[in-house]
């Protein structure tokens, strides 16, 4: 698929910066539905041209989406984890320090010099963005809900015959953790400051299923279920959280160690070393489900 452009897509996986992205990538890729991350919707030139997928998981595809007219996931997650992952590399502090990725986001989101502020923001505005989308072809899933069930939902959503074992082989081959930044900052709804800001992001939060009643950042006493009235194949399943008996599941730890330099040289190679070896990765998987679907 040389010279590929958006049009060749099948669908695409959208949400905030550090929402996932590239988690999900690489499950779908090892699910046998070559994903890219960040491969046609990016401020970096498009990268690997000559490898075929199906899809491309990218924040950076947002801005975009009333062009696209495939398919859409609509991937969150808890807001306040994305807000400290933000905080613990300083987008929101300096774009400009973090190249053509800040110059992108200045372009399309508006900047007002409070670094707080300016990701409450940002979380509330990308997420809406997001779901301006027909409902046939938009499916929105908590990134923390990942498991063979849901999996199986985004398949059918996908129009892809995957089987159980080849998506329990996928969920346990790439880590939960992928990709996490080990300098995010903990956050509670204590730390934002009260205001409309803080009211959008509540009501968000809670429409996405982070306040039922529980701790923002617990969501193992949870499970999801498919509406048995969604059943044509060319509608996408709707999918409703539902707690589950007692709430009990292991908590995810928030414990951060801070190993990061905040100097620019520095932070700029471990995070190129970074987006190396996750691009190896993807390739690799990339062209194994690429040459599968062509011999099936």
């Amino acid at each position: 698929m040389t010279g590929r452009s958006p049009d060749m897509l099948k669908f695409v996986v959208v949400g905030t910066g550090r929402c996932g992205t590239a988690y999900i990538a690489q499950v779908l890729t090892r699910m046998g539905i070559p994903c890219g991350h960040e491969w046609v919707y990016s401020a970096h030139p498009r990268r690997y041209p000559d490898l075929d997928i199906v899809g491309d998981s990218s924040a950076q595809a947002v801005p975009f989406l009333h062009e696209f007219t495939g398919l859409v996931l609509h991937q969150v997650r808890d807001p306040l984890r994305v807000i400290g992952s933000f905080l613990g590399f300083g987008l929101f502090k300096d774009p400009v320090a973090h190249g053509i990725d800040g110059q992108f986001t200045m372009r399309h989101f508006q900047f007002t010099g409070d670094e707080l502020g300016d990701a409450i923001r940002y979380y509330v505005e990308w997420n809406e963005r997001c779901e301006r989308v027909e409902q046939s072809r938009y499916l929105r899933y908590q990134l923390e809900q990942i498991d063979v069930g849901l999996s199986r939902h985004i398949c059918q959503f996908l129009r892809e015959d995957v089987s159980e074992s080849v998506i329990q082989e996928a969920l346990q081959s790439v880590p939960r953790n992928f990709n996490t930044r080990f300098n995010s900052q903990s956050l509670t709804w204590d730390h934002l400051p009260d205001g409309r800001d803080k009211e959008r992001l509540r009501e968000l939060a809670r429409r996405y299923g982070y306040l039922e009643g529980a701790e923002p950042n617990d969501h193992d006493g949870a499970h999801w279920r498919i509406d048995p009235a969604a059943s044509e194949p060319r509608n996408p399943p709707s999918i409703a959280r539902t707690p589950s008996a007692g709430g009990a599941g292991r908590k995810a730890s928030t414990t951060r160690t801070s190993i990061i330099s905040r100097r620019l040289i520095p932070r700029l190679r471990l995070e190129d070393e970074q987006i190396d070896d996750i691009a190896k990765h993807l390739i690799e998987g990339v062209r194994k489900a690429a040459r599968d679907r062509s011999a099936a």
